[in-house]
């Protein structure tokens, strides 16, 4: 994946990070496991290959 794919997605994930949180919260009822499954969501999300045109 190049660079700019690379800063592409962690910008559409940072994105979405707040209100991702928030419902992780409240559906794991902690927040450490909230983070823990946000960040198994972006390391499943950055290894897919995206297509050209999602970009």
């Amino acid at each position: 994946m190049a660079e700019t794919d690379d800063n592409w997605l962690a910008g559409r994930f940072e994105e979405a990070r707040p209100r991702m949180n928030a419902v992780a919260r409240r559906l794991l009822g902690s927040a450490s496991e909230a983070d823990d499954a946000i960040q198994e969501a972006w390391l499943r999300w950055h290894g897919r290959t995206l297509p050209a045109s999602a970009i």
